[in-house]
């Protein structure tokens, strides 16, 4: 994954015949730009997007087509875990809600999806 950082590599150089253990100077990679960045992060999102059919993900994390399919109503459950961390710093228990997929192995795939038809809109 990608975290904005590039580690700089030095290769040294050894030109000189008469004493090849002797280091005769270097060369570094150069660090990531500005427009690196900015093209990796762009890279990232449109890779995000292939991966959902160009729909993305919900606010949740989910892909969309699984997220919001109507035949995944009774197939998700939760469960609280403490985080020790976000605890200490914010000096009372803090709580987070893990989603998990109980379809069993081997449970036939879900149709495909399509908005309106595998959908629940709110009336």
């Amino acid at each position: 994954m990608f975290a904005g950082l590039r580690q700089v590599v030095t290769t040294f150089l050894y030109d000189d015949p008469e004493h090849p253990d002797r280091q005769t100077g270097s060369t570094t990679t150069a660090a990531y730009t500005s427009s690196d960045q900015l093209l990796l992060m762009a890279l990232d999102m449109w890779e995000r997007q292939q991966q959902t059919h160009g729909r993305g993900t919900c606010a949740c994390g989910w892909p969309i087509e699984i997220a919001w399919h109507s035949e995944m109503n009774g197939w998700l459950e939760t469960k609280d875990y403490l985080c020790e961390v976000c605890t200490v710093r914010k000096g009372e228990e803090v709580w987070h809600t893990i989603v998990r997929d109980t379809r069993p192995p081997g449970h036939p795939e879900l149709p495909p999806f399509e908005f309106g038809k595998t959908t629940t809109e709110r009336d």
